[in-house]
């Protein structure tokens, strides 16, 4: 599988903004989807996407997003199992051929 990642974490520091919820969740699965570690602003759907397993740390504060870098800093095999998980996720509940799998299964019931 081809993988083009130059980053060992991802960071999306996002203000609490109508426009910036809009891009909130994209941007994070984009990030996971390269293998990286991900360290993200809870806003959005990104919460929600962090709690189907063990994919990021989300934060708000400054001195939390000190301490969650600090931390995949110090650990890289922590750091790789995020990578490794978040990938995983996407993959498997994200993933292009999935959703059209279930975007199938909607139109047909509906119909």
């Amino acid at each position: 599988m081809f993988q083009c990642r130059k980053a060992d974490v991802e960071i999306m520091p996002l203000p609490n903004t109508r426009w910036a919820r809009d891009k909130y969740s994209l941007t994070m699965l984009q990030y996971m989807a390269s293998g990286g570690a991900v360290c993200v602003s809870p806003g959005g759907l990104n919460a929600d996407i962090a709690a189907q397993a063990d994919v990021s740390m989300t934060h708000s504060s400054a001195d939390k997003w000190y301490d969650a870098l600090d931390f995949l800093y110090r650990l890289p095999q922590e750091r790789a199992a995020f990578g490794r998980a978040g990938r995983e996720l996407v993959c498997e509940r994200f993933d292009a051929k999935m959703i059209s799998r279930i975007l199938v299964r909607v139109f047909h019931d509906v119909t």
